[in-house]
Protein backbone atom coordinates (compact mmCIF):
# COMPACT_ATOMS: atom_id res chain seq x y z
CA UNK A 1 0.00 0.00 0.00
CA UNK A 2 1.17 2.98 -0.96
CA UNK A 3 -0.18 6.58 0.51
CA UNK A 4 -1.75 8.80 -2.89
CA UNK A 5 -2.35 11.71 -1.63
CA UNK A 6 -3.02 14.51 0.81
CA UNK A 7 -5.45 17.42 0.13
CA UNK A 8 -5.79 20.35 2.74
CA UNK A 9 -7.47 23.35 2.45
CA UNK A 10 -6.40 27.42 3.07
CA UNK A 11 -8.43 30.06 2.60
CA UNK A 12 -11.16 31.20 0.35
CA UNK A 13 -8.99 33.45 -1.62
CA UNK A 14 -4.92 31.44 -0.58
CA UNK A 15 -5.64 30.81 -4.49
CA UNK A 16 -5.32 34.09 -6.34
CA UNK A 17 -3.00 34.26 -9.25
CA UNK A 18 -0.44 35.60 -6.37
CA UNK A 19 -1.14 33.13 -3.78
CA UNK A 20 -0.84 29.89 -6.66
CA UNK A 21 2.16 31.33 -7.97
CA UNK A 22 3.79 31.55 -4.69
CA UNK A 23 2.89 28.40 -4.09
CA UNK A 24 4.39 26.89 -7.12
CA UNK A 25 7.42 28.42 -6.87
CA UNK A 26 7.93 27.40 -3.06
CA UNK A 27 7.12 23.88 -3.52
CA UNK A 28 9.08 23.81 -6.94
CA UNK A 29 11.67 25.21 -6.40
CA UNK A 30 12.52 23.39 -2.22
CA UNK A 31 10.58 20.25 -3.23
CA UNK A 32 10.84 19.62 -6.76
CA UNK A 33 7.39 19.12 -7.17
CA UNK A 34 5.72 20.88 -10.22
CA UNK A 35 1.55 21.33 -10.76
CA UNK A 36 -0.51 19.28 -12.80
CA UNK A 37 -2.11 21.54 -14.70
CA UNK A 38 -4.41 19.16 -16.63
CA UNK A 39 -6.00 19.27 -13.00
CA UNK A 40 -6.04 23.29 -12.32
CA UNK A 41 -9.22 24.74 -11.24
CA UNK A 42 -9.86 28.41 -10.07
CA UNK A 43 -10.15 26.66 -6.29
CA UNK A 44 -7.91 23.85 -6.57
CA UNK A 45 -3.86 23.62 -6.92
CA UNK A 46 -2.47 20.49 -7.10
CA UNK A 47 1.00 19.23 -6.92
CA UNK A 48 2.87 16.36 -8.40
CA UNK A 49 4.97 14.85 -5.43
CA UNK A 50 6.03 11.73 -7.88
CA UNK A 51 4.20 10.05 -10.95
CA UNK A 52 1.65 8.43 -8.54
CA UNK A 53 1.35 10.69 -5.61
CA UNK A 54 0.00 14.55 -5.02
CA UNK A 55 -0.98 17.21 -2.97
CA UNK A 56 -3.99 19.11 -3.71
CA UNK A 57 -4.34 22.51 -2.27
CA UNK A 58 -8.16 23.63 -1.97
CA UNK A 59 -9.86 27.09 -1.47
CA UNK A 60 -12.24 26.84 1.38
CA UNK A 61 -14.60 28.86 2.94
CA UNK A 62 -12.58 28.36 6.41
CA UNK A 63 -9.00 27.30 6.30
CA UNK A 64 -8.02 24.30 7.65
CA UNK A 65 -6.56 24.68 11.56
CA UNK A 66 -5.02 23.06 14.23
CA UNK A 67 -2.91 22.75 17.09
CA UNK A 68 0.90 23.45 14.61
CA UNK A 69 1.68 19.58 14.90
CA UNK A 70 -0.20 18.65 12.01
CA UNK A 71 1.73 17.51 8.98
CA UNK A 72 2.89 15.19 6.30
CA UNK A 73 5.73 13.14 6.07
CA UNK A 74 8.24 12.07 2.97
CA UNK A 75 11.35 10.17 3.12
CA UNK A 76 14.19 10.79 0.91
CA UNK A 77 16.71 8.33 0.34
CA UNK A 78 19.90 9.30 1.39
CA UNK A 79 20.84 11.92 4.17
CA UNK A 80 22.76 13.72 1.58
CA UNK A 81 19.10 14.25 -0.14
CA UNK A 82 17.73 15.35 3.16
CA UNK A 83 20.52 17.73 3.67
CA UNK A 84 20.34 19.44 0.37
CA UNK A 85 16.63 20.01 0.70
CA UNK A 86 16.87 21.52 4.20
CA UNK A 87 19.29 23.59 2.66
CA UNK A 88 17.12 24.95 -0.28
CA UNK A 89 14.37 25.40 1.89
CA UNK A 90 16.96 27.62 3.90
CA UNK A 91 17.87 29.85 1.48
CA UNK A 92 13.98 30.54 0.33
CA UNK A 93 13.46 31.18 4.01
CA UNK A 94 16.01 34.21 3.71
CA UNK A 95 13.92 35.72 0.81
CA UNK A 96 10.22 35.03 1.97
CA UNK A 97 10.26 35.64 5.66
CA UNK A 98 6.65 33.19 5.39
CA UNK A 99 8.38 29.71 5.14
CA UNK A 100 8.95 28.30 8.68
CA UNK A 101 11.75 25.59 8.67
CA UNK A 102 13.09 23.07 11.78
CA UNK A 103 16.00 22.46 12.47
CA UNK A 104 17.66 19.31 11.65
CA UNK A 105 17.60 16.65 13.93
CA UNK A 106 19.28 13.52 14.25
CA UNK A 107 18.38 10.48 16.79
CA UNK A 108 18.85 6.95 16.58
CA UNK A 109 18.85 6.47 13.06
CA UNK A 110 16.11 9.03 12.09
CA UNK A 111 17.19 12.02 10.37
CA UNK A 112 14.08 15.22 10.36
CA UNK A 113 12.93 18.00 9.50
CA UNK A 114 9.73 20.59 9.38
CA UNK A 115 8.91 22.94 7.07
CA UNK A 116 5.77 24.94 6.28
CA UNK A 117 4.89 27.48 3.52
CA UNK A 118 1.75 29.04 2.76
CA UNK A 119 -0.33 25.76 4.02
CA UNK A 120 -2.06 24.60 7.24
CA UNK A 121 0.29 21.76 7.65
CA UNK A 122 4.02 21.46 7.63
CA UNK A 123 5.66 19.00 5.61
CA UNK A 124 8.10 16.44 7.42
CA UNK A 125 11.02 15.70 5.63
CA UNK A 126 12.88 12.39 6.78
CA UNK A 127 15.82 9.99 5.93
CA UNK A 128 15.85 6.99 8.24
CA UNK A 129 19.54 4.81 7.83
CA UNK A 130 18.75 1.58 6.25
CA UNK A 131 19.98 -0.32 9.28
CA UNK A 132 17.10 0.77 11.49
CA UNK A 133 13.89 -0.56 11.82
CA UNK A 134 10.75 1.07 11.08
Amino acid sequence: MQLHHVAVAIGPDGLQPAGRSALVDFYGEVFGWREITGLARPDRLVLAISPSQYLTIRNGDEPMRGSGSEHFGVALPTRVALEALHERARRYSERDPHVEIGALESSGGLHVFRVRYGLPVSVEVMYLEPDVKP
